[in-house]
C-alpha cells in the first residue's frame, strides 16, 4: 500500500511538471470535469465521470441519473455504488450480500437466494478494514478469489469460517465467535471474489430459516440476534476497497521501464520472483489427503491463474473433511485464510480450530475442586472444571507444584533490577558530567566575550577614576536575565535602529533601561570602552544617566536609568498627550535639552557629538523634565580636530544635509538636528510625510520654506495659537530657522541656541520684565551666531581644560 501512495504521488508530479508533453497529456484531465454525483462530492482524479476526467477506464464512474438522487456505480456496475472516495488511497462502496434460504424439509428456496460475485478489478479489497462475515445456525461459508501475483501471473485465494447455533438463547449480541455469527480475515490483494453459502447438515432451525455471507467494513458492522431472520432486511452492505496509480508492486515498477518510475538493473534484477514450494498435505498411501491434526496449518503455493491439479484435490479434500467433523462437534471453527512467507510469493492455506467445549450433560457430575481438598500447589492454585492448575506469583518461576520444582525468585528481577539500577546511576552521572562541561564551555564563552569587548581595559580605567566614575558598574548576564525576567517580551519598552531597549528592575528595586545592540565593531573596541568610562562621567540633569554595562555577550549591552513619561515624540503625535504640551512647557523642554547636548559639547573631558538628536531621543519624566539619552551612534571628538570623518550614521530627516554630502561630522550637525526637534515642537507635524506636497515633505525644507514667505502662523501647531504669544513664537521660529541652514558655518552653537531658548522662556515666566533687557540679549546673541575662528578655538580650548 505504501509502494501504491508512492506511485501516486509520482504521478501527481508528472502531472504537473513534466518536461515531456506525451506523458502530462496522459496523466492530466480535461478541464471542466464534474466531480459530483449524488451524494457523492468532491471525486478525486484519477477517478472521473466522464472520457478524458478519468485515468483509464478502471477508473470510470457511472452516474445514474434516472435514479433520484443520482447514484454513483464502479465502472459499468450496477450493483457496486459508490459511497466515498478518500485520498488516502480507500474507497467505500455498497455491495450485495451473499443469501441462501431453505424450507423446513432443507431443501433450498430459489427466490430467496443470491451468490454475488465481486469484479473489483484493480481494486484490492481492505484486508485491515473488512472482515469476511456468516450468519446463520448451520452456516458454512467460504469465500474465493484472486490477487495479482505478479504482472504476469494471479494467485488464487480461499477463507471461510463456521457458524451455529441451537437455539436464541446462546446468541450473545455483538459477538461474532462462532454462534450465530462468525468472522475471519481476509487475505491481503484479493480483488476479485465469489461467496458460497451452504449449510451443514439438514436441520436448519426456524428461527434463523437463511445463511448469509458478506464482505463488510467491520466498523460498520455490529451483530444483533436479529440478523438471524433475514439480516433485518439488508441487501447491500459497506466495504472499503484500497486503489493506486498502477498495477504494479514495488518491484514491478522498478522492473518495467515503462511504468513511469525510475528503474535500475540492481532493482530489475531483484523484482524477478524466486520460486518456493511449501510443504504440501501429508498423503496416505491411496494418494489421499489425510486430514491435518488439530490446530495445525498447511500451504500451498499457486503458481498460476488455477491451482495444479493435486493442489485442488489437496484443499478440497481439506474443506471436505473440515465440513464433515465440524458437524460433529458441539463448538467448532473453521477458518481458511491466507498468509505469505515473502514479498514476492503468497500463499493460501486452511487453518482448522475445533474449540471443544464441555458438554452440560442433566446427570453430570459435580466438579471437584483440588486446590481445597488435596492442595497440590506451593505456590498458587486455579480450580478448573476437571482439573487445576498450578502456576507462581509475579517475579518467581516453576511449576508451582509441591512435588514438582516448586516456585523459586527470578533471577531475571534481580538482573532486571540491577540493570536498571546501573542505567540511572550511569544516566545521572553522564547528566552532572555533560552540565559542568556545559557550564565550563559558557564560562569561557563569557571570558573570551568580556575579553573581546575590553572587559579588562574598562576596569582599568575605571580603577583609575575617582568620584562618580567608581559607581560604573559592570553587570553579569546572569544580573541582566533577572532583571528582565530572561528579557521577556512583555518587558520590551523600544526598539530603534540601534538595538532593543528593555524595563529591568534591579535587586535593589531601582527601574533601568537595559539597550542590547544590534551590531558591534569589533575594531573599535577601545574607543567604545573609551565612550563608556566618558559617559558614566556625565552628572547633569537632562542626561540618562549612564549606570553600566555588560561585556559577557558578543555585542556589549548598556545599562541607563529608566525614564517613566515616554519620548517627546510620543506627547507630540499623540492629541492626548499633546494638549499637556502647553507652550511654556515646550519652551523649558526645548531649553533643557538645548542644556543637555550644550553640555555635551563642551563640558565633559572630550566634546561628544550625539549624531541622533531626534524627539524619540529626548525622553521626559513625570515632571515633563527633558532627559536626552540613545548615545549608541555617538562619538568623541578630540580636542585638536574641528571635526571627525566618519560613516553616515542617524535618522533621516534629521540628518545635517552638509555632513550627509561630505560625511564630515562637527558639533554644527547637533544642532541641525536639535533645529528639526524646535520645528516639531512648533508645528506638531511628522518629519517626513506624504501628506504634504512632494517639495515639502521634509520638515525642515517645509518650515523654512513657509517661513520666508511670513506663511508662519498657518503650520503652527493649533494647541499654541491658545497660549502662545505670536511675537515669542516669531523669535522661536527665527531661531530655528538659524539651526536649519544648509551650510553649517551659517548655524548658531548649540551653547547660542540654548542661551536663546532660556531668554525665551524667562520672558514667559516673567512677561512684565523690561522688554529692552531682552532685545539687548537678543540682538548680542544673534551677533554671536558665527563666531570667529579665535573664538571657535578659545571655546575648544576651553573645553579641553573642562
Amino acid at each position: 500500500m505504501a509502494c501504491r501512495l508512492i506511485l501516486l504521488l509520482r504521478f501527481t508530479l508528472f502531472a504537473a511538471i513534466s518536461a515531456a508533453p506525451k506523458i502530462a497529456a496522459i496523466y492530466q484531465p480535461k478541464l471542466g470535469c464534474s466531480t459530483e454525483c449524488g451524494k457523492l462530492r468532491d471525486i478525486p482524479f484519477p477517478f472521473g465521470t466522464s472520457p478524458e476526467c478519468y485515468l483509464d477506464r478502471s477508473f470510470l464512474i457511472t452516474c445514474n441519473r434516472t435514479s433520484s438522487p443520482p447514484k454513483p456505480f464502479l465502472r459499468k456496475s450496477t450493483t457496486i455504488e459508490v459511497l466515498n472516495i478518500s485520498l488516502d488511497g480507500l474507497m467505500r462502496v455498497s455491495v450485495v450480500v451473499a443469501r441462501n434460504c431453505y424450507d423446513e424439509s432443507g431443501a433450498r428456496i430459489k427466490g430467496k437466494s443470491k451468490s454475488p460475485h465481486l469484479r473489483l478489478s484493480k481494486f484490492p479489497l481492505s484486508n485491515i478494514h473488512n472482515k469476511f462475515t456468516a450468519i446463520g445456525c448451520a452456516t458454512a461459508a467460504v469465500i474465493q478469489g484472486n490477487g495479482q501475483h505478479n504482472f504476469s501471473t494471479r494467485k488464487l485465494y480461499s477463507t471461510g469460517c463456521i457458524s451455529q447455533c441451537a437455539d436464541l438463547e446462546n446468541v450473545v449480541d455483538g459477538s461474532c465467535s462462532g454462534i450465530g455469527c462468525c468472522q475471519t480475515s481476509i487475505p491481503k490483494g484479493m480483488r476479485n471474489s465469489n461467496f458460497t453459502v451452504n449449510p451443514f447438515g439438514t436441520n436448519v432451525p426456524k428461527f434463523a430459516p437463511c445463511s448469509h455471507a458478506f464482505v463488510v467494513e467491520e466498523k460498520a458492522f455490529n451483530f444483533s440476534s436479529l440478523d438471524l431472520k433475514d439480516l433485518r432486511g439488508k441487501m447491500h452492505v459497506p466495504v472499503v476497497l484500497d486503489y493506486a496509480v498502477g498495477e504494479e508492486s514495488c518491484a514491478e515498477a522498478q522492473y518495467n521501464p515503462r511504468s513511469g518510475v525510475a528503474s535500475t538493473p540492481s532493482s530489475a534484477a531483484s523484482a524477478s520472483p524466486s520460486r518456493r514450494t511449501e510443504a504440501s498435505p501429508n498423503r496416505t498411501r491411496s494418494g489421499r489427503a489425510a486430514l491435518p491434526p488439530r490446530n495445525s496449518r498447511f500451504a500451498v503455493q499457486s503458481t498460476g491463474g488455477q491451482l495444479r491439479e493435486e493442489e485442488a484435490e489437496a484443499a478440497d479434500s481439506a474443506a471436505a473433511a473440515a465440513t464433515t467433523i465440524a458437524s460433529s462437534v458441539v463448538a467448532s471453527e473453521l477458518r481458511i485464510s491466507t498468509f505469505s512467507r515473502s514479498s514476492d510469493e503468497l500463499f493460501f492455506g486452511f487453518l482448522l480450530r475445533f474449540a471443544f467445549s464441555v458438554i452440560d450433560f442433566p446427570h453430570s457430575f459435580p466438579d471437584i475442586d483440588e486446590c481445597e481438598t488435596i492442595k497440590p500447589c506451593s505456590g498458587n492454585c486455579k480450580n478448573l472444571p476437571g482439573t487445576f492448575r498450578c502456576y507462581c506469583s509475579k517475579g518467581y518461576v516453576g511449576d508451582g507444584k509441591k512435588d514438582g520444582s516448586g516456585c523459586r525468585p527470578s533471577n531475571s528481577l534481580w538482573i532486571a533490577l540491577g540493570t536498571s539500577m546501573s542505567l540511572l546511576v550511569l544516566l545521572i552521572g553522564s547528566s552532572w558530567v555533560y552540565w559542568m562541561l556545559l557550564k565550563r564551555k559558557l564560562i569561557r564563552k563569557r571570558e573570551k566575550f568580556f575579553e573581546q569587548n575590553g572587559g579588562k581595559i574598562l576596569r582599568e580605567k575605571l580603577s583609575q577614576q575617582k568620584g562618580d566614575v567608581e559607581t560604573t558598574r559592570i553587570f553579569t548576564t546572569e544580573d541582566l536575565k533577572k532583571a528582565t525576567n530572561n528579557y521577556h517580551k512583555s518587558t520590551v519598552i523600544g526598539r530603534g535602529g540601534q538595538g532593543t531597549v528593555y524595563k529591568g528592575v534591579l535587586p535593589d528595586n531601582k527601574e533601568v533601561a537595559i539597550k542590547k545592540s544590534i551590531i558591534s565593531d569589533e575594531k573599535q573596541v577601545e574607543q567604545f570602552i573609551n565612550e563608556v568610562v566618558i559617559l558614566s562621567q556625565i552628572n547633569h540633569d537632562n542626561v540618562v544617566k549612564l549606570l553600566g554595562c555588560c561585556l559577557e555577550t558578543p555585542v556589549p549591552i548598556l545599562v541607563y536609568e529608566f525614564i517613566t513619561n515616554g519620548t517627546l515624540y510620543d506627547h507630540i503625535s499623540d492629541e492626548g498627550r499633546g494638549s499637556a504640551l502647553s507652550w511654556e512647557r515646550r519652551l523649558k523642554i526645548a531649553a533643557e535639552a538645548a542644556e543637555a547636548v550644550t553640555y555635551l559639547h563642551s563640558s565633559t573631558i572630550k566634546p561628544i557629538i550625539h549624531r541622533d538628536i531626534k524627539s524619540t531621543n529626548i525622553l521626559l519624566d513625570s515632571n515633563y523634565t527633558a532627559k536626552v539619552a540613545d548615545f549608541g551612534a555617538s562619538r568623541l571628538i578630540p580636542l585638536d580636530k574641528p571635526h571627525l570623518s566618519t560613516r553616515l550614521e542617524g535618522t533621516m530627516g534629521y540628518i545635517d544635509p552638509e555632513y550627509f554630502q561630505s560625511n564630515q561630522l562637527t558639533e554644527k550637525s547637533d544642532v541641525y538636528s536639535f533645529g528639526v526637534v524646535l520645528a516639531e515642537l512648533l508645528t506638531g507635524e511628522e518629519v517626513t510625510s506624504t501628506k504634504r506636497p512632494v517639495e515639502d515633505r521634509n520638515l525642515a525644507g517645509y518650515f523654512v520654506s513657509w517661513t520666508n514667505d511670513e506663511r508662519l502662523p498657518r503650520i503652527l501647531d493649533k494647541r499654541l495659537s491658545k497660549d502662545g504669544k505670536i511675537e515669542m513664537l516669531e523669535k522661536l521660529a527665527m531661531l530655528v530657522k538659524d539651526c536649519l541652514s544648509v551650510k553649517g558655518e551659517d548655524r548658531p552653537t548649540m551653547k547660542r541656541v540654548a542661551t536663546e531658548l532660556k531668554s525665551l522662556s524667562t520672558i514667559e515666566k516673567h512677561p512684565l520684565r523690561d522688554t529692552d533687557a531682552s532685545t539687548r540679549v537678543s540682538e548680542d546673541a544673534h551677533n554671536q551666531i558665527v563666531p570667529s575662528k579665535t573664538e571657535k578655538d578659545a571655546f575648544v580650548g576651553s573645553s579641553g581644560s573642562s
